[in-house]
């Protein structure tokens, strides 16, 4: 698009459409449109590096057979609705680099199919959601660079399918990562990447013999670092 576009159009009458991709035009201004909830056949929504703002309509979700939804690095603010639930058939997710704010929804536990959950670098709060752990067909959740507070729920090891999981650069509270994350990144599981905030959580396995010290580990290789130079543990088979 060039010398701006809006996309804030009517589009009931495009009903038989399955793909809407507007990726990549950051020209492309405007809201989404609540109208989008006329499109029953759509599977991808793809919006990501546009000018599109505002909140995200609740209808989006209520779309039966919608996959796809991308809008990374759009302009998006506002909470992320409850009836995000209700896209049970949803396999990925990616809204990273919004002003989305506001708490996590616990309803996300909801989407049992959710293959990619990336939500990185917002403005959102609060506790994560245990519900999280009810994902069972995951395999990447990204939530860096937010303001989660609290302790990281334990249930998130029972993802047995999770081989990446970022939670760096939050607010959460001093306290040992839970042993049943840190079981996921073992031999059985040597592609699991795991990120999270070193000074502030860490797994016991992992946090170097003095308890203090910030350690990568790969490929059998430990690194050990001071805190006051480390701002992430990265730990890959631990």
């Amino acid at each position: 698009f060039e010398g701006g576009a809006p996309f804030d159009t009517d589009l009931s009458a495009w009903s038989n459409l399955v793909e809407i991709s507007l990726d990549s035009n950051y020209l492309l201004t405007g809201q989404i449109s609540t109208s989008l909830k006329a499109l029953s056949k759509l599977q991808s929504f793809l919006i990501g590096d546009t000018s599109i703002d505002g909140a995200i309509p609740s209808e989006i979700f209520s779309l039966p057979n919608l996959k796809y939804f991308e809008a990374t690095n759009a302009k998006l603010d506002g909470q992320i609705p409850t009836e995000i639930g209700l896209s049970t058939n949803l396999l990925f997710i990616r809204l990273s680099r919004n002003t989305l704010f506001g708490q996590l929804p616990s309803e996300i536990g909801l989407l049992s199919s959710l293959e990619f959950l990336t939500l990185a670098k917002n403005q959102i709060t609060g506790q994560i959601p245990s519900e999280l752990g009810l994902l069972k067909n995951v395999l990447e959740i990204y939530l860096e660079g937010n303001n989660f507070s609290g302790s990281i729920p334990s249930e998130i090891g029972q993802l047995a399918t999770l081989s990446a999981l970022h939670l760096a650069a939050n607010a959460f509270e001093q306290h040992p990562l839970p042993s049943e994350i840190c079981e996921l990144t073992s031999e059985a599981l040597p592609s699991n990447d795991l990120r999270v905030t070193c000074t502030v959580v860490a797994c016991d396995c992992c946090s170097g013999e003095d308890g203090n010290s910030c350690v990568s580990i790969s490929g059998g290789s430990n690194h050990h670092r001071h805190p006051d130079n480390c701002t992430e543990l990265d730990v890959f088979g631990c």
